[in-house]
């Protein structure tokens, strides 16, 4: 290894300086942005999701998926019924 104890106790200070000096601002800029809009949305909007906000859904229930067909995972889709299988 090439360096010295003092190179990484210095890099260990200046990423932890880097940390609080992000996590300080971050959190004042939150504070001054607060002042002007919510940060967070009303109870009631939370618990309607996208149909509030947007007034549709992104993932509709009643929609199958792409990936499953059936919309279920394990589901299968409507068909047919299978044969029956031979006791053995």
């Amino acid at each position: 290894m090439h360096g010295s104890g003092h190179l990484l106790k210095e890099q260990v200070y200046t990423a932890l300086w880097v940390i609080l000096f992000s996590g300080i601002g971050t959190f004042i800029l939150l504070k001054l942005v607060g002042l002007v809009v919510p940060l967070r949305m009303k109870e009631t909007d939370l618990e309607q999701g996208d149909l509030a906000v947007h007034g549709h859904e992104v993932y509709p229930s009643d929609v199958p998926s792409l990936s499953y067909p059936s919309g279920l995972r394990g589901c299968r889709p409507a068909g047919p019924p299978r044969p029956a299988e031979a006791p053995g």
